[in-house]
């Protein structure tokens, strides 16, 4: 399945938090445990840490203020009307999750908004929506904190930690986002006429390779663009061309 994901790092409170703490290592790996309300805690054992996915259906609601975040965005590029169309077709989850080293005397807890990369169809949309979901998180964390986590029981950490964004992002009109890395491994002239520094979804790559345009629109992309990316940190909305 592939894709990316955006993580709300926290603590939960009460029988998820006592259940998951208790569980010694006689607990078989892939146990189910089951709460006092009949909700199933899904556990395994790492080399070195214990593992648990807990029941997370009341958190779905995230998705929902997340689409509509980027719904209230004034006037819209091209691209990003593209990735929010991404974003409206059921490829985010949510998952309530913990982990607890063998060296930790505490669990860690964590919310994780992933985003589909549909096998490689959308890898690149997937990436860029965890881009988006750190704007979003940012910007409202008050009011998610207000609206949803002191209601679920889920306490923010002070520290959510650096945000790795390892790669920019172009638009590139009504195709999406092209993500550049300057560590790619393709040659100018390979046989596919893949980009030297840019990946775009893999939906896109196929539509282009149908219509014979594919290895034009990667020189266009690098003879234009690989210059330009090496000075910005991303470009969501600040350069575009159509194509």
């Amino acid at each position: 399945m592939g894709g990316y994901a955006f993580v709300i790092k926290g603590s939960v409170e009460g029988e998820y938090y006592n259940l998951f703490k208790n569980i010694t290592r006689d607990t078989p790996n892939r146990a189910r445990i089951v709460t006092s309300k009949g909700e199933i805690l899904k556990m395994s054992w790492g080399p070195n840490d214990k593992r648990v996915t807990l029941p997370a259906e009341r958190y779905q609601i995230l998705v929902k203020d997340f689409i509509n975040y980027t719904q209230k965005v004034d006037k819209p590029w091209e691209s990003s009307e593209s990735l929010f169309h991404y974003f409206g077709l059921n490829i985010i989850e949510v998952f309530l999750r913990g982990a607890q080293r063998n060296d930790n005397p505490e669990p860690e807890f964590y919310i994780q908004l992933n985003f589909r990369g549909c096998s490689g169809m959308c890898e690149t949309s997937s990436a860029m929506g965890t881009h988006w979901a750190k704007l979003w998180f940012d910007k409202n964390k008050t009011r998610l904190v207000q609206e949803y986590f002191s209601k679920l029981g889920f306490v923010l950490s002070d520290e959510q930690g650096g945000f790795n964004e390892k790669f920019s992002f172009l638009p590139i009109g009504k195709l999406g986002y092209a993500r550049y890395n300057p560590n790619w491994l393709y040659d100018t002239d390979n046989e596919m006429g893949y980009s030297r520094v840019f990946q775009v979804d893999g939906a896109v790559t196929d539509a282009l390779h149908k219509n014979g345009t594919f290895k034009q629109f990667s020189l266009l992309l690098d003879k234009h663009y690989s210059e330009l990316m090496k000075d910005r940190k991303h470009t969501c909305k600040v350069h575009a061309f159509n194509y």
